[in-house]
């Protein structure tokens, strides 16, 4: 369980920040990002420890193509404006995994939030990222 659990993770904050041209419309400034992530998982009585990273986020790299080798798939990924929805479903091992993710941007600010479920348990990923300067090379 674990194990579709991070791949699903990793498949959908790569969704977020990579891509085609799907997100052309989105109006995001280019560069530098520092994104900040904070999980919780509803009846436990902690958060888990938030995770701040950086990733260089262009227009054409802001959705990426699914790797259907991973077993997922992105279905109803849909934009009104500046948000960004999607569902994704991943199999793996014969579990299922579903996460339902929406996300806005304004320019130099993102925020959004993830819902996963998986075996009966949900996960519930917010984030919130900045534009802090240009890519580095």
């Amino acid at each position: 369980m674990k194990t579709i659990i991070a791949l699903l993770i990793s498949a959908l904050i790569l969704l977020c920040f990579s891509g085609n041209s799907f997100a052309a419309g989105i109006n995001i400034k280019e560069g530098m990002w520092q994104l900040e992530t904070s999980m919780t998982i509803p009846g436990m009585p902690h958060k888990m420890p938030s995770t701040t990273f950086t990733q260089c986020i262009t227009k054409a790299t802001l959705i990426p193509p699914v790797n259907k080798e991973d077993g997922c798939q992105i279905q109803d990924q849909s934009i009104n404006g500046n948000t960004l929805t999607y569902t994704m479903v991943c199999s793996h091992d014969g579990d299922t995994t579903t996460g339902h993710g929406s996300f806005n941007y304004s320019y130099d600010k993102m925020s959004g939030q993830l819902e996963i479920t998986t075996n009966g348990m949900q996960f519930i990923t917010s984030y919130q990222g900045k534009w802090t300067g240009p890519c580095q090379q």
